[in-house]
């Protein structure tokens, strides 16, 4: 196949294109969020095209690279014997002249996929997003500063536009690149000194003032560690805490087994056990929730301001996983405002609800 020289994007790590999409191609082993990549990304979405990666079998993807993708709606094709398969959903992929059209065959994830992935560390799949001041007081970072020091867990040690970060963590230095790019809205990605949390910071300004949306993966330690245990079961709190000063939106917090390097594999992934919900006092008050029963009914911790209350919903049961905690709370709020609600925050709306 043969690059289309009509479309819009042109870039070095574009090897084939068609109607919507351009692909690059990459036998990596680890394919990360490169300042090339980043770079095709910008301009492909500039354009309304969605990036198609094709990687060799075996490749995985760093968090910051499958966070974007998905974010932008791009796909992971990833060589199969004679054809290939979506590294995150294990579909079959006939043609790579339509990458993005779905395979006519049955919907069984191909045989690569649904090999085992590594599952030697406890990890939290963590989304929350936050409203602060568009004033000179303002400083940005400081939540995901607090939920890794609350998790007992070493803090940020650099942040940058792409991978590899670049820039040692400094929330003044941070906030104040930020600050020179708006109104547009800036993606970092926020890497722990550890290495056990890689986190992506989304911050845009609204009419409200700024938002700070986080999404990624933090490593809690070895499945069996206790720990590992006493770092999930302080979740909670952990984000009752970060509603101290700020004005929080809404968070949830997820953890799985996963590769200790924090990587994507094209495997299936066991799903993932609810661990906290947070819901801020707009969603609060948009949902009409009772403070009182909430916490009556559901243990939820009343967190921040007393006139203007958030909600952390803790959803462990009293022996680890409760597969209908979540499903059973969320029953009680009306279906479409609760869409609509969650719609306007970083969290996705949770599925099978």
């Amino acid at each position: 196949m043969s690059i289309d020289h009509a479309l819009p994007v042109a870039h070095p790590l574009v090897d084939e294109s068609g109607p919507g999409w351009v692909a690059t191609r990459t036998d990596a082993p680890l394919v990360w969020l490169s300042q090339a990549r980043t770079d095709l990304f910008l301009r492909a979405a500039r354009q309304g095209c969605r990036v198609v990666v094709v990687s060799r079998a075996g490749s995985r993807l760093t968090e910051p690279m499958r966070d974007t993708l998905t974010t932008l709606g791009g796909r992971w094709l990833v060589r199969a014997g004679r054809g290939w398969h979506d590294g995150l959903s294990g579909a079959f992929v006939d043609d790579l002249g339509d990458p993005l059209a779905c395979s006519d065959r049955p919907q069984t994830p191909a045989a690569e996929f649904l090999q085992p992935c590594p599952g030697d560390e406890l990890q939290l799949v963590v989304s929350w997003s936050m409203r602060t001041w568009a004033d000179d007081r303002t400083v940005l970072g400081r939540s995901a500063e607090a939920f890794l020091a609350g998790l007992g867990l070493a803090a940020p040690a650099g942040w940058g536009l792409c991978e590899p970060v670049t820039q040692l963590w400094d929330t003044a230095a941070l906030t104040e690149f930020v600050r020179r790019r708006m109104p547009e809205p800036t993606r970092l990605v926020v890497i722990g000194a550890d290495q056990r949390s890689v986190l992506v910071l989304t911050v845009q300004r609204t009419a409200h003032g700024v938002e700070e949306m986080c999404t990624g993966l933090v490593g809690l330690g070895a499945v069996d560690d206790a720990a590992a245990t006493r770092r999930l079961q302080a979740v909670p709190a952990v984000l009752a805490q970060m509603c101290a000063g700020t004005m929080p939106l809404f968070g949830l917090v997820l953890a799985r087994t996963g590769p200790s390097d924090l990587t994507c594999w094209p495997r299936l992934s066991g799903a993932p056990m609810p661990v906290a919900m947070l819901i801020g006092p707009p969603g609060v008050k948009e949902l009409a929730i009772d403070v009182n029963t909430a916490a009556d009914r559901w243990g939820a911790l009343v967190a921040g301001r007393k006139k203007l209350p958030a909600l952390v919903y803790p959803l462990l049961g009293q022996g680890g996983a409760d597969a209908g905690r979540l499903p059973a709370i969320l029953a009680g709020f009306d279906r479409e405002l609760l869409r609509a609600v969650f719609a306007r925050s970083a969290v996705g709306f949770p599925g099978g609800v």
